[in-house]
């Protein structure tokens, strides 16, 4: 698998999830956020919300400032696909600059959690 495919994998189970997960620069967490989660939950079904918050979670230790404008555009818009397109260009860099995050990220498109 290409990183180029990679990226665009990651971007497909993250963009859906993105607006329950992610708000403006770190995961979601206060009060709203067990209601958000129910609702993604419910509109993603629980391997996919899954995956994309393993996902969200691999990639936010090494985020840089233009991914995470790429994750914000994306949760505000999912279905942009002018934000969809950065935010794989993002994820692409990622993985290019974390050789080690490769592997990772290939078992959570890969497999069930």
């Amino acid at each position: 698998m290409d990183l180029a495919f990679l990226a665009q994998q990651a971007t497909n189970i993250l963009a859906p999830a993105l607006p329950f997960i992610y708000a403006g620069g770190k995961a979601v967490v206060d009060k709203s956020k067990d209601m958000l989660l129910e609702k993604g939950i419910e509109k993603l079904g629980s391997e996919s919300w899954k995956r994309a918050k393993t996902l969200l979670d691999k990639i936010s230790p090494k985020m840089g400032e233009s991914l995470e404008k790429a994750l914000k555009k994306v949760s505000e818009s999912p279905d942009d696909p002018k934000a969809k397109e950065e935010l794989k260009q993002e994820i692409l860099k990622l993985l290019r600059e974390n050789p080690d995050l490769v592997k990772e990220i290939r078992l959570i498109i890969n497999f069930n959690i």
